[in-house]
């Protein structure tokens, strides 16, 4: 009997310590703040910003699967490498700044070591929460997610109340914390093995019980288990041939995630319904008639798999004795032997079964598409800003620039905070109570995205202006406006899509999974950003740097944001209606199944 106050206790110090390392980690986003300075300090031409500010996205997301695979083996680990190149990085950044090195590819290498300690301190306190709190898992990993949107924000401010323009002070500021709270999780946090009973509710008809870390080395044969620690080595062609078959038609958790198909159940035909989480009922007047039911049907598969299974084999060795001459069979049996050891390892290998799923490559295309919008406004607001100051009549206004692009990021940044926050419980109230999928979560943010696209391109007359002197600027009010729709949106997004992941594709392997969907972001916020670059360029006067048409000089840019933002949409609603369907299609299939069996019962 394990002891729940001491598991409880691991509990929340590992969903603390996530907390801590989260808020500890999520540094990038500060990336604007100290930017302008070490660039102007290190004599770096403003043309190789984008290069520089594009080192972030690299260690962030296209190391990210690396950091993924060190979380899955321990995210303790994790938080230990993620603590020491935080601190490299930081060191790197303070001595280029304090001996103005212009040097643009070490200062690059610092900020890619800035991304990748990042994620290794982030993913890892969202793989403990997702696995730690799998009833849980929305409202468990809105928390880091969020703290992890908040970064920022936090300590921009005790910079600027601190430091102000030292930035050396900043920096170590930065080395100092930053690797402190990141390596908090080497201590803190810890996946905890809790029982199926104490986590999950029991199927009370039978006792069958799986594990949330599913393990696809183990193989099952005739109902039997074989031990996952023998060897493919230890494997003849006949048993090899055996447990492939036993093992196609054996429903892992896995399967059951993708299927959600259980004999004799009762389930809603609501077309909102979540197939992850359908709730299995049995009616009482039916219990004796349906275990007897589904021991027959079991006694009729087992006895019909063992006959296939022999035929199969025996098929093969026959084959083998006709095709293979005797001078070459040695050879081709060690080339039929290798072969069939990486063709077991590649089926067995859970990363690369879910990258090639149908569903996961959907969704890694909606994640790419909102991923790169969001990250594309973050860093490109301050520009927006500066098109409207520089715009007449606002030209003539004298605004102060640089506070109102502050004011901007820190708006994105509390409004991704709450959508980060609320996207969790709302999630799980959608699975939980009102049996919906959290795809609805998804959609509706992408609706957002979509709104705020459209509008952030509206004009405003020179009159409305003129009428507005003392008042708040139509346009930069305007652009306020969408900077927190689109805050909120992309905070949603973020905060869903992991327990999407997990729910999907389950928890073993979740951060090397969850690591490359991140990915797609990378292609996605170049391309974004390369056609706002373009428009803004295209729409300069020869002699100007700037454009200063307003909304005109980015509208073609959120023109082909809405329009790619369809896309996603689209995407997220066939996967929606497609899981209806397919559930409508196998609760049909079950039925005549199950009437099927009570026909031949009857027949006997």
């Amino acid at each position: 009997m394990p002891d729940m106050s001491g598991t409880k206790r691991t509990l929340l110090k590992s969903f603390i310590g996530s907390n801590i390392v989260a808020l500890g980690a999520g540094t990038p986003y500060i990336y604007s703040y100290y930017a302008p300075k070490l660039l102007e300090r290190c004599n770096i031409p403003i043309s190789k910003s984008s290069s520089i500010s594009f080192s972030l996205n690299i260690g962030s997301s296209l190391l990210a699967m690396f950091a993924g695979m060190i979380i899955d083996y321990n995210p303790a680990i994790s938080c230990l490498v993620g603590g020491v190149t935080t601190f490299i990085a930081y060191g790197i950044l303070h001595i280029c700044h304090a001996n103005a090195l212009s040097n643009v590819y070490l200062i690059s290498f610092a900020l890619v070591l800035v991304g990748f300690g990042s994620i290794s301190g982030f993913f890892a306190g969202v793989k403990v929460c997702t696995a730690n709190f799998p009833r849980n898992r929305g409202t468990a990993t809105a928390f880091p997610i969020s703290l992890y949107a908040l970064s920022g924000m936090v300590f921009s401010m005790i910079c600027a109340k601190l430091f102000g323009d030292d930035m050396l002070g900043v920096f170590r500021f930065l080395q100092i914390a930053c690797t402190i709270m990141i390596l908090v999780g080497t201590f803190t946090l810890k996946i905890v093995t809790v029982s199926f009973e104490d986590e999950e509710p029991k199927d009370t008809e039978n006792g069958d019980t799986e594990n949330d870390n599913y393990n696809f080395n183990t193989i099952y044969q005739g109902g039997g288990q074989l031990e996952s620690s023998t060897s493919v080595d230890q494997i003849s062609d006949n048993e090899r041939v055996i447990a492939n078959y036993s093992n196609k038609h054996t429903r892992s958790k896995s399967d059951m995630i993708h299927t959600n198909t259980h004999p004799s159940a009762e389930r809603s035909y609501d077309i909102f319904e979540d197939p992850v989480t359908a709730i299995t009922t049995f009616t009482s007047n039916q219990e004796g008639s349906n275990n007897s039911i589904v021991s027959q049907r079991n006694s009729f598969s087992t006895e019909s798999r063992e006959h296939d299974i022999h035929n199969e084999a025996n098929n093969i060795t026959a084959l083998r004795r006709d095709t293979i001459s005797e001078g070459d069979e040695e050879e081709t049996s060690f080339e039929r032997y290798f072969a069939s050891n990486i063709l077991l390892k590649l089926q067995n290998n859970k990363v690369i079964q879910t990258i090639i799923d149908p569903k996961y490559l959907v969704f890694y295309a909606i994640l790419a598409i909102q991923m790169g919008i969001g990250q594309m406004y973050i860093y490109s607001v301050g520009f927006l800003i500066q098109v409207q100051v520089n715009t007449p009549p606002i030209s003539d206004y004298h605004l102060d620039m640089a506070k109102l692009q502050a004011f901007q990021i820190s708006m994105f940044a509390i409004f991704s905070f709450c959508g980060r926050l609320t996207s969790g419980p709302t999630s799980d109230i959608l699975v939980r109570k009102f049996k919906c999928q959290r795809l609805w979560n998804i959609f509706f943010a992408s609706f957002l995205v979509l709104v705020a696209s459209h509008f952030i391109t509206y004009s405003y007359n020179v009159d409305e202006y003129e009428s507005r002197k003392t008042d708040s600027i139509p346009s930069i009010k305007n652009i306020s406006i969408c900077t927190t729709i689109f805050g909120y949106a992309f905070g949603m997004i973020f905060g869903t899509f992991p327990s999407i992941i997990a729910d999907t594709f389950g928890t073993d392997s979740f951060s090397t999974i969850w690591s490359i969907c991140t990915t797609g972001g990378v292609f996605t916020v170049k391309f974004f950003t390369s056609i706002l670059a373009h428009d803004l360029s295209s729409n300069s006067k020869e002699n100007e740097n700037l454009c200063k048409i307003g909304t005109s000089c980015y509208k073609h840019t959120f023109n082909t944001i809405f329009d790619i933002c369809l896309v996603g949409i689209t995407l997220t609603a066939m996967m929606i209606f497609g899981s209806y369907w397919e559930n409508q299609k196998r609760l049909s299939n079950e039925s005549a199944d199950i009437n099927e069996t009570i026909q031949l019962q009857s027949d006997q």
